[in-house]
């Protein structure tokens, strides 16, 4: 797969361009953990998309510049893709956080003692002035 098709298929993400690059190079998924000296399991990550299982995320662009370089795509697009994807699932994630519901507030326990007590002082130093 050259970069002019990666550019043909704007909608693929990067998980779905890799592993279309690899499938048409007749390539495992072992293949391609022993050519990078990962686990198979990090590359059945890749390849589905589940980026967060990957221990450390900081790698996760290395991997997939690594991985798109031994199927023959650009490492940029790729990286692009991976990006892109990410920034969706983030606005996603912020938007849940932003609509999310609070019930009645309730004052028990030691935040009632506290306000109590605090009052008590208040109306005793009143009291005495």
């Amino acid at each position: 797969m050259s970069d002019r098709d990666t550019k043909e298929c704007p909608f693929q993400t990067a998980s779905e361009m890799l592993v279309s690059a690899r499938e048409q190079l007749n390539l495992t998924q072992e293949d391609i953990a022993s050519q990078l000296y990962l686990t198979p399991s990090f590359i059945r990550y890749i390849d589905d998309g589940l980026f967060n299982k990957i221990p450390k995320r900081a790698f996760i662009k290395g991997y997939l510049r690594s991985y798109a370089r031994v199927v023959g795509l650009s490492e940029d697009e790729v990286v692009a893709r991976y990006e892109e994807g990410m920034e969706s699932d983030h606005r996603v994630d912020i938007h849940e956080v932003t609509q999310e519901r609070f019930g009645s507030a309730a004052l028990t326990g030691p935040v009632l003692q506290t306000g109590l007590i605090g009052l008590s002082g208040i109306v005793i130093v009143v009291a005495l002035v």
